[in-house]
């Protein structure tokens, strides 16, 4: 007996005798396979971005020169922006380890794409990886959070960025299109109603975690006006759009 698995015709006793753990998936437009983990939220992330697509909008420039990417996961956005711009310097920022290797193994063949095993964060610290919820319950490899190191027990801590640092560790003067899915930091990220580096960034695409902190979603708000910025919604992703600022560009050349 066989069954369908997307476009492959597969005998079913493999999938009834067998564990199958990571597979191989082939997206048109990318010139290598994409894997992902059937046991984890991979499979779900890559609905929302290559089915529904999720990140696609009016308000996205129709020329990119700097992507940030802060959430990377485990690449899908990267893949998708990377199709979107294939000029783009896209610099992909996941502090869980477990995801960034994913990232790596899906992304670190692109050109132009910087992988950073990071955080972004309202400052330049350490912070600890939060694996389980506050009744003891996996948080999934999409819902790992990242908290203000206690120093107390054995955590795993990962290194974290203000949005200064990182546009000049970088040496970056705007950001065209900058991606943040961070799991609730995005309330210390936005902590201030007004900061300087928001006129750098042509684009935001944000994924708010009121859920988490009930001030994510507002602090947002606060700090991006509907006076300012241009506004859309989709799926979970809130898109505002400077509109008049130029194309982005770099002051030098970026490693890879």
């Amino acid at each position: 007996m066989r069954i369908m698995i997307g476009k492959n015709n597969v005998p079913v006793e493999i999938f009834k005798s067998y564990k199958i753990n990571t597979v191989s998936i082939s997206v048109p437009g990318l010139e290598k396979d994409v894997l992902c983990r059937l046991n984890e939220s991979d499979p779900y992330v890559f609905k929302q971005v290559f089915i529904q697509e999720d990140y696609k909008s009016r308000l996205l420039p129709e020329k990119a020169g700097v992507i940030v990417d802060a959430g990377a996961n485990v690449g899908y956005s990267v893949l998708f922006f990377k199709m979107l711009y294939p000029a783009a310097t896209v610099i992909a920022i996941e502090p869980d380890p477990r995801n960034f290797e994913m990232l790596r193994k899906n992304c670190a063949h692109l050109e132009g794409v910087i992988l950073l095993n990071a955080a972004l964060w309202k400052d330049c610290s350490r912070l600890e990886l939060q694996f389980k919820n506050t009744v003891g319950r996996s948080l999934g490899s999409w819902g790992v959070r990242t908290v203000a190191a206690t120093g107390t027990g054995e955590v795993m801590l990962t290194e974290a960025y203000d949005v200064p640092a990182l546009m000049d560790k970088y040496a970056i003067d705007v950001i065209d299109v900058f991606k943040i899915d961070i799991e609730g930091a995005e309330k210390e990220v936005f902590g201030e109603s007004h900061q300087a580096w928001y006129d750098r960034i042509r684009l935001f695409i944000l994924e708010t975690h009121e859920r988490i902190d009930p001030l994510a979603d507002s602090n947002v708000k606060r700090a991006l006006p509907s006076s300012k910025w241009n506004y859309a919604k989709k799926g979970e992703n809130q898109f505002f759009s400077s509109g008049e600022m130029s194309r982005g560009k770099l002051i030098k050349e970026l490693p890879v």
